[in-house]
């Protein structure tokens, strides 16, 4: 379950139609592409989106993988039985390394063919992207699309909405889709959890077990953040509460710890070192337990053995595949919003 909130947390969020994370776009260019978009997702056409994002933010996954594993993420198209979904997705770099990906859904081949698609991106992307001018690029590729798709559903092709197919909408119909900042949630996941590793801390701090107040208090806490996600979808908000549930529960068995055997009240536990552990030897502490109540008279010593210093090694080594399938078979699939890429489209660098 970690493992795939942080995959899930390393890329973007749907706020809108157009996500400008590396702010290559002007405000026109973002208004343009969002009226095109929301009219396709209105007509039930297509769902059409444009990233843009830095280069560090690919990593080791190359720019077919990434569009995949985001096309996925964002469920792109009016569900798995028309899977019209298309992603435009820039990256800027260096003369020669600005690099652009057109990936389109199953849906959608027929009309937009990896020929075609590669057109569109020589034509409409290219000679903008050389001047780094993405604003015009995006407006010009969407625009060009946008042409191809409504040109075909007017004549009843592919693109043609299906009579129980999704017509109307909000506005925004990519499943996932959370207003325009998604921040909300995870701010009220962080103080929720900070909350109650303040309400811990006092709680040890006055030498006292957390009891049933406390104990009520953090449910209240962790359910609060649950449902501030699910109202506000977050992938950073979701990876903030497994963090903040990890740390509180050590904090717990932390102060668990303290109980004394005998009658339950608190216990200092005092640790002093003897030896320090090197990369080729263990250390030594003597710990000792006292009971505080003077009334029990709980005590033990005992020496505790220190594990040795352990040594790092890096290989390197470069990862295979990415995720979600590659961009040139077939892509993942999450049910219910669309999210399946056929693995066409067109890639390319300027």
């Amino acid at each position: 379950m970690v493992l795939a909130l942080l995959l899930a947390a390393s890329l973007p969020d749907f706020t809108g139609y157009v996500v400008d994370q590396a702010h290559l776009l002007d405000a026109n260019a973002v208004a343009h592409v969002t009226a095109v978009a929301s009219r396709l997702d209105h007509a039930g056409i297509a769902q059409i989106a444009v990233c843009t994002v830095p280069e560090s933010a690919l990593a080791d996954d190359s720019l077919e993988d990434y569009a995949v594993a985001l096309f996925k993420k964002w469920g792109l198209g009016h569900g798995v039985k028309r899977d019209d979904g298309l992603l435009v997705l820039f990256v800027p770099g260096a003369a020669g390394h600005r690099k652009i990906r057109i990936e389109v859904g199953y849906g959608l081949e027929g009309i937009l063919p990896d020929g075609k698609v590669g057109q569109v991106r020589t034509q409409q992307a290219f000679p903008y992207m050389r001047n780094d001018d993405y604003s015009g690029a995006a407006t010009h590729v969407v625009d060009a699309v946008a042409a191809i798709l409504e040109k075909d559903a007017a004549a009843g092709g592919d693109a043609a909405p299906a009579r129980d197919g999704p017509r109307r909408g909000t506005g925004v119909g990519i499943r996932g889709y959370a207003g325009p900042a998604n921040y909300g949630g995870l701010g009220i996941t962080i103080l929720c959890m900070a909350g109650f590793a303040i309400l811990l801390a006092s709680s040890a701090a006055r030498r006292q077990f957390p009891g049933r107040r406390i104990q009520l208090a953090g449910a209240g806490l962790a359910g609060g953040s649950v449902l501030s996600l699910l109202a506000m979808n977050s992938g950073a908000g979701w990876l903030a509460l497994v963090v903040g549930l990890i740390v509180n529960a050590v904090i717990w068995a932390s102060i668990r710890a303290h109980k004394c055997p005998r009658d339950g009240s608190w216990m200092v536990i005092d640790e002093d070192l003897v030896a320090s552990p090197t990369y080729w030897s263990q250390g030594l502490a003597h710990v000792t337990q006292i009971c505080t109540n003077r009334a029990c008279g709980y005590r033990r010593e005992y020496d505790k053995v220190l594990p040795r210093k352990q040594v790092t090694v890096v290989t390197g080594g470069g990862r295979g595949g990415g995720w979600g399938g590659g961009g040139g078979g077939g892509g993942g699939f999450s049910g219910g919003g669309g999210g399946r890429s056929g693995g066409g489209g067109a890639s390319g660098e300027v």
